[in-house]
């Protein structure tokens, strides 16, 4: 038998990440779902955006798909207008979600938007929002968990920073108001010296995405 060490190509090929990265980037609303907490069952909103398609990141059918960021806005009084207190008129889940149908044109139809229960509100906001884009400022937060193997994965967990998160395309992309400040703790929150989390935040058990059209 005959040996060589010729043929073998060992380019080491690093897959792209499956999540945004923090900054400011356009993206598209893929999915719009009710959830509830796995605790306390309070109820939410949970939002899925998505970049363009990203060269080398394929669903289960082989069909290009951009990057993902999850964003889960929480429904219980104090979360949803701090019950009822002018005071929470900047961070509260119902203000960010005024201010999202504003910068993607569709206030009018948000504030006649209505349900009997959170469920009910949530569901009647999916053809509201889905498919909408817009320009983001993503955020981002150092997670880990351990594989099956035990051995600790870390990560940068995206999320919508909580004021001035969204704008229209409407604005010129070099006169964005929108930042991401990598010192600022509210836009990148470091991981502390602790146990790693124990699940996979990739085996993620909400509704399939349908891909945007770009």
């Amino acid at each position: 038998m005959e040996f060589s060490g010729s043929g073998v190509d060992t380019t080491e090929v690093r897959k792209p990440s499956k999540s945004v990265k923090p900054g400011v980037h356009k993206l598209a609303i893929a999915n719009v779902e009710y959830t509830v907490s796995s605790q306390k069952q309070t109820p939410g909103i949970r939002i899925v955006l998505m970049t363009a398609p990203v060269e080398g990141l394929k669903d289960e059918k082989g069909n290009d798909i951009g990057q993902k960021c999850v964003e889960t806005m929480w429904m219980s009084p104090k979360a949803w207008d701090n019950n009822g207190s002018p005071s929470g008129a900047n961070w509260c889940t119902k203000a960010r979600l005024s201010i999202l149908a504003d910068k993607l044109g569709v206030r009018e139809q948000f504030d006649a938007t209505k349900g009997a229960n959170a469920e009910e509100f949530v569901n009647n906001l999916v053809s509201l929002f889905k498919g909408k884009k817009a320009r983001f400022a993503v955020g981002g937060e150092e997670q880990s968990f351990q594989n099956d193997e035990g051995k600790t994965i870390k990560f940068v967990k995206p999320f919508l920073l909580t004021f001035k998160f969204v704008e229209g395309l409407d604005v010129a992309e070099n006169e964005t108001e929108l930042e991401y400040d990598e010192t600022n703790e509210r836009h990148f929150i470091k991981m502390a010296e602790a146990d790693p989390v124990d699940d996979n935040p990739f085996a993620d058990g909400g509704s399939a995405e349908q891909e945007p059209e770009w």
